[in-house]
C-alpha cells in the first residue's frame, strides 16, 4: 500500500494531467478526467511495486522472529570439491 506522499503526488500527476488535457486540448471533461485518473493509478501502482528494500525487509523479520529462522546451511562431505 503507497503511502500518504505517494497518493498526494498520484492525486496532483491525475489532476494536471486532466486540466491539461481539458484546458489546453480542449478535450470532452469526461475524457480528459479519464485520462488523468489513468495516470493517476499507473503512479499508484509504480509507487507500490517500489516499496521497502526487500532485503531490510528480510532482516527485520529474521530479528524479530530468530526461531523461524532455519540454520545456515553447511557444506556436507558428500558434495564434490574443486580441486
Amino acid at each position: 500500500m503507497p503511502g500518504a506522499r505517494a497518493a498526494i503526488i498520484a492525486v496532483a500527476v491525475g489532476l494536471g494531467a486532466a486540466l491539461y488535457f481539458a484546458l489546453w486540448f480542449h478535450w470532452p471533461t469526461f475524457l480528459a478526467v479519464a485520462v488523468g485518473a489513468f495516470m493517476a493509478i499507473v503512479l499508484l501502482m509504480i509507487a507500490s511495486s517500489l516499496g521497502e528494500d526487500p532485503a531490510a525487509a528480510d532482516a527485520a523479520w529474521r530479528e524479530a522472529a530468530p526461531d523461524l529462522v532455519p540454520p545456515p546451511a553447511t557444506p556436507s562431505d558428500t558434495t564434490p570439491r574443486a580441486r
